[in-house]
């Protein structure tokens, strides 16, 4: 208690020192902040207040001088060389100032010229040699930049103030003095203003020029030390400049007719000039790519008016063999091309109808083509590719009238037939070994070409495709040594199969185009790399589909192949993917038979599998006698099919399964006994039963069991003859089954490819 008490008595005395010695610190405190600069060359004394924040007060000198809003006067002093350090001191502390002390600095700057005094002064110190003093110029002005202020920003790069502003810029002392750029003499003596067409605008002419020196200040000479808002500054200033140019070229008609004068005069012969007619194409590329910052509705006018002028028709004379011949060199057609794009980017519909209503042969599509095909220059080439992509994009079209108009001038003789040319190409032994880098492009590109147009059009490419072969000449693709060509034929097919179309897959099964797929996978053997990994997808993409026409196929024709292959199990899935469809089948014709037992309905026959593993082969002689059965079935008239219904009826009062052949029973080497499976009567409905996917699968009670439908029985007769009818028994796997025990294909089979042709 005594010590708390003796603390609390000595309190105020303790409070009254300390009282004091704050008073005397703060006292020392701005002793400390008042600074004084004395210029003794000059003439003149500068004097500088702050307060006990830092924040200059007051100042007075013989130099030109300013007051802000808020009463802060801010007094420079004269720009000469001994004055260098000081200015350097003020524009640092002010420019880190509040915003009072920061307008100040700018009035002092903008009043009596000041900024032309530095200027002269970094002058007299590049003829004196003087490095330190020129680094410290650079800091001065680098800090004016970076202060962000448009009044200042707006002096600095005034047309008489920007090429010496960047010749002050020169001196960074981050940079050694060896590797210094000069930017004064790139920008005067390297850099030339050529006027295609002369100009009638002084002020265009200079905003032509500020504009391209502001671009140069912000990506050559201050890209590193240019702040976020700083950058934005210089960013809206060419901006905005860009679109002043821009719609002073589009609303001067006089210029707009001139420049496509000379240029459909270039595209003569006679009068043709190569460096002229760059320099006009160069010209208007970059007068698109400036349209870009345009808004909406300018943009659009814009490009209305250049192609009112002619646009597409130079490119038509440009972009011809005829030019080709005559010298027209790559940067022309990179022009010519880029300029379409731009176009395109902004309304696809502009090119679409020019060429819709460019007849007969609409020569700007074909030259196009051509481009494509026979051009040296791969950019050439990949531009055109890009064009073609946009045209034939139907995602975009909204009106159908004209969507069904521009895609029938593709889809003829001179749109997607000259595309096709270099598929129908025979290819020498050297080629496959080694194909050009302008060939293998060409073929990568067609293939993505063809693959856009099967996912997103309709019946045109199917027409297309199936008529002229097109699968069978893309997949010889995976024939070539190049893995990348290889991978595009595989991407087609996997595009092919993945429409799930009838007609498709019928394709695929006729003329057995899987072969060269499964050539490649053959000749890839077990490296995992992206060709097995590709192909092992499309198998997998097959089973999981569960794709009825091409899976009895595949089995049917490579069963051993799949057999093998161990490491993946996608192949064996397959497989069982294809006995779970029959067994699914042998269940639906075993109720339908029992249906039609008890109204006293006969059977044919039963239904077998293919037969798989070491014992499948016992079961070849059976199948062929099952096929015979059902030849004759098909063979006989309908006063037989009477007669074999009452006879069968007969059989079933004595309680007796007869068959008609010994394949109607399936056999199981796990069972000494024959397992009969009923037959359905002749008129099945072949469409409901395999055809839907929807079907219900009905798996094997028992693994005995499920052995025995997996032997060797016969297939299941069709249901009639007719054209319509035999497409169906065409796409049933269990006639795709049939066919793989016999060199030939059935006459249904073949019926149903007969009909898909009449159709097509």
């Amino acid at each position: 208690m005594s010590g708390d008490v003796g603390s609390t008595s000595s309190y105020p005395e303790q409070a009254a020192r300390t009282t004091r010695r704050q008073q005397r610190g703060r006292r020392r405190e701005r002793q400390r902040r008042r600074r004084q600069w004395r210029h003794c060359r000059g003439g003149g004394d500068h004097n500088a207040s702050f307060d006990e924040e830092g924040h200059m007060m007051s100042g007075h000198e013989g130099g030109p001088s300013s007051s802000s809003a808020a009463g802060a006067t801010v007094h420079l002093p004269p720009a000469n060389p001994d004055n260098v350090v000081s200015i350097l001191e003020m524009v640092a502390e002010l420019s880190s100032g509040p915003t009072s002390h920061r307008d100040g600095l700018v009035n002092a700057m903008l009043k009596s010229d000041y900024i032309r005094k530095l200027l002269d002064l970094e002058g007299v110190l590049e003829a004196q040699g003087n490095t330190q003093l020129l680094e410290h110029m650079f800091t001065i002005f680098k800090t004016l930049i970076l202060m962000n202020d448009s009044n200042l920003i707006e002096v600095l790069f005034a047309d008489d103030y920007l090429v010496d502003v960047i010749g002050v810029l020169e001196h960074d002392s981050e940079i050694s003095p060896q590797h210094r750029i000069r930017h004064r003499d790139f920008l005067r003596k390297r850099v030339i203003f050529k006027e295609v067409i002369p100009f009638d605008s002084p002020e265009l002419i200079f905003k032509i020029h500020q504009t391209f020196r502001l671009q140069y200040l912000k990506d050559v000479v201050l890209p590193r030390v240019l702040d976020d808002s700083t950058f934005g500054t210089l960013n809206s200033l060419i901006f905005f400049n860009n679109v002043e140019i821009v719609t002073h070229l589009q609303s001067d008609t006089r210029f707009l007719s001139e420049l496509f004068r000379q240029l459909r005069q270039c595209s003569t012969p006679a009068t043709a000039s190569a460096t002229q007619t760059s320099d006009l194409l160069l010209f208007l590329q970059e007068m698109c790519a400036l349209a870009k910052n345009l808004q909406p509705p300018n943009r659009a006018a814009f490009y209305r008016s250049i192609v009112e002028q002619g646009l597409f028709e130079v490119f038509t004379i440009q972009l011809s063999d005829d030019a080709a011949s005559n010298g027209a060199d790559a940067a022309v057609k990179m022009s010519c091309t880029d300029i379409i794009l731009a176009t395109l980017s902004h309304d696809p519909s502009l090119l679409r109808s020019f060429i819709t209503n460019q007849r007969p042969d609409h020569p700007l599509l074909r030259n196009l083509i051509l481009r494509f095909i026979n051009d040296d220059d791969i950019g050439v080439k990949n531009q055109v590719v890009e064009i073609l992509k946009v045209l034939i994009d139907t995602e975009a079209m909204d009106d159908p009238t004209f969507k069904d108009q521009f895609l029938n001038v593709f889809y003829q003789d001179f749109g997607l037939q000259q595309l096709h040319k270099p598929l129908d190409r025979k290819w020498s032994v050297e080629e496959l070994d080694h194909v050009t880098e302008g060939q293998g492009f060409v073929l990568n590109a067609l293939c993505e070409l063809l693959t856009y147009c099967i996912k997103h059009h309709t019946f045109r490419i199917k027409y297309f495709v199936l008529g002229n072969n097109t699968v069978k000449k893309v997949l010889k693709l995976t024939r070539f040594k190049d893995k990348f060509l290889q991978l595009s034929a595989i991407r087609f097919l996997r595009a092919f199969v993945g429409m799930k179309d009838d007609f498709y897959n019928r394709h695929l099964v006729k003329y057995k185009l899987f072969s060269h797929v499964i050539a490649l996978f053959q000749q890839n053997g077990d490296r995992y790399n992206l060709i097995n990994s590709a192909i092992i997808e499309l198998f997998d993409f097959i089973k999981r589909e569960n794709i009825k026409i091409l899976i009895p196929h595949l089995v049917s024709e490579y069963q051993d192949l799949f057999t093998s292959i161990k490491y993946v199990s996608t192949f064996n899935d397959l497989l069982l993917q294809h006995d779970k469809n029959i067994d699914g089948s042998s269940s639906d014709f075993s109720r339908s038979s029992s249906t039609h037992s008890a109204s006293g309905g006969g059977s044919r026959g039963s239904l077998g599998s293919r037969g798989r593993g070491p014992n499948a082969g016992n079961t070849s002689s059976d199948s062929e006698d099952a096929d015979d059965d059902d030849e004759a079935y098909f063979n006989g008239s309908d006063d037989e099919d009477d007669d074999s219904s009452s006879s069968s009826s007969g059989s079933k009062k004595g309680n007796t399964v007869r068959t008609s052949s010994p394949s109607s029973a399936s056999y199981s080497p796990s069972s000494s006994s024959l397992s009969p499976i009923a037959s359905p009567s002749s008129l099945v409905d072949y469409e409901d039963e395999i055809v839907d996917e929807e079907t219900e699968d009905v798996p094997s009670t028992s693994t005995t069991s499920s052995s025995s439908h997996k032997r060797g029985g016969s297939s299941p007769p069709a249901a009639s003859s007719s054209s319509d009818d035999d497409e169906d028994s065409f796409s049933s796997p269990i006639s795709s089954s049939k066919r793989s025990k016999t060199s030939h294909a059935s006459p249904s089979s073949s019926s149903g490819f007969s009909s898909f042709t009449r159709r097509y």
